[in-house]
């Protein structure tokens, strides 16, 4: 902060000159080499035109009564202060200079010796009242900026205070609205890293209700995985910021995944929205929609599950083909049907038949992958989709481990029975880029298994 100050010349002059020392002064402003730059009239002391003061003092044979022109002379070189007793004409002078602090000048000051008495008096008087005002004007013009920058940060706080209503007001409507339609949802700021959690499902919040949204999206990727096509990713990167500013780029766009429980069968529907973008377009705020579709699972379930074994069923089978198909994913498709079957369904019933049914579903589930499926598609044919590329040293390792689990004897009801199985692979889309015919090529060459293991008994 800088102040400026103006001043009437005339006005100076009288102080200087008349008001303090009766007219008996003389005031000069020199530059750092004493060159008079202006003088203040009238010149009572030294009539003659002066064009340099340290140069009119020695050309007139001034005698140094106290102090020294040349510490005068390097005084105003320098700009500092000081003052010297001089003997000029018959004359003693006390000669004061002061730098200006302006463009390396200095006031230089000439005052008889015989008033300066009687000036001090008037000094020290003008000075009390020179200071007072001075002080005076100081204290109205730093109250005045008090209270300009007390109002300036009341109206902040007062602006700040609406903002912070307003956003209040809002996200309370906003969690009422979605309170009808979500079961829990957040308000994320992906810029400040900041969120608004509402819960509707539960009594109980499971979450805060504001924090950082990257430590709420870490737990959540602790307690469940991403299912459907976004099984390949994690919670933590679909949520994170980066991956959203990415899919998120118009008013329109949505991100949608189911997710499930890690430890329990809890299935949910995340659907993520873009609110806000920032000045230079950046996406700032997302509202993430969490709904329960346990239900919709259980159902689905039912429909794709089959009843004896629990394992997925024909229709789940074709919808995975397809699925398979659209995606371009890459599988190699087992089909495999039980040998021996008929003859122990006919000898000890049909309850021992689908006791051995589901022993067998059992045993088929301990060679798969998490990624891996298995399918009872009728009676006691089932079919197994390893989700993995074409690898026939790797398939022949399928090949003989399943062999292995189901020739091994099964006990039920205190009776040993023995079943082997005969299998076919077909890969895609290695093989073809059509599933249906995958599916035809992977039957018939279990059934030409079948047939060649028969002639060979």
């Amino acid at each position: 902060m800088g102040i400026a100050v103006t001043y009437d010349n005339q006005l100076v002059e009288r102080l200087i000159t008349g008001n303090i020392y009766d007219g008996e002064s003389d005031c000069y402003v020199v530059d750092a080499a004493g060159n008079v730059v202006l003088f203040l009239a009238p010149k009572s002391e030294i009539p003659e035109h002066v064009d340099n003061i340290l140069s009119y003092f020695k050309a007139h044979d001034a005698a140094e009564e106290k102090g020294s022109l040349k510490w005068m002379a390097k005084g105003i070189r320098e700009e500092q202060g000081g003052s010297l007793l001089l003997s000029l004409a018959g004359r003693k002078y006390y000669t004061v200079y002061r730098p200006l602090g302006i463009g390396h000048l200095s006031l230089v000051g000439i005052v008889r010796d015989r008033v300066v008495d009687e000036g001090l008096v008037r000094v020290r008087n003008a000075t009390i009242v020179a200071l007072a005002a001075v002080f005076s004007l100081l204290a109205f013009f730093m109250i005045g900026v008090t209270i300009k920058e007390a109002r300036h940060k009341l109206h902040e706080k007062e602006q700040e205070k609406k903002i912070l209503t307003s956003q209040k007001e809002m996200m309370r409507e906003l969690f009422g609205g979605m309170g009808r339609v979500a079961d829990r949802f957040v308000v994320a700021d992906l810029k400040m890293d900041q969120y608004h959690y509402g819960e509707n499902q539960l009594k109980r919040s499971l979450y805060p209700e504001t924090g950082a949204f990257s430590k709420l999206v870490e737990e959540v990727s602790r307690t469940y995985v991403a299912t459907g096509d976004a099984e390949h990713m994690k919670l933590s990167q679909l949520l994170s910021k980066e991956y959203l500013v990415s899919v998120l780029r118009e008013k329109d766009d949505l991100m949608r995944f189911e997710y499930c429980g890690r430890q329990k069968q809890v299935f949910r529907l995340m659907t993520v929205v873009p609110i806000s973008w920032d000045k230079k377009g950046m996406l700032e705020k997302v509202m993430c929609i969490s709904q329960d579709i346990g239900e919709k699972h259980e159902l689905e379930n039912l429909a794709n599950t089959d009843g004896l074994t629990g394992l997925f069923n024909e229709r789940y089978f074709t919808m995975m083909l397809q699925d398979k198909e659209k995606k371009k994913l890459p599988f190699v498709l087992v089909y495999l049907d039980l040998d021996q079957f008929k003859p122990i369904n006919d000898t000890y019933g049909h309850t021992m038949g689908d006791k051995l049914l589901q022993e067998t579903a059992k045993r088929l589930l301990l060679c798969i992958r998490k990624n891996d499926y298995v399918f009872r598609i009728g009676g006691d044919e089932f079919t197994i989709l390893f989700s993995m590329d074409f690898d026939e040293h790797m398939i022949g390792e399928i090949k003989k481990r399943l062999k292995e689990m189901l020739e091994k004897p099964f006990q039920i009801d205190d009776h040993t029975l023995q079943v082997g199985c005969s299998i076919g692979f077909a890969a895609y889309p290695k093989e073809s880029g059509d599933t249906a015919y995958i599916r035809i090529l992977a039957d018939r060459r279990m059934y030409e298994e079948k047939e060649r293991d028969h002639k060979e008994r």
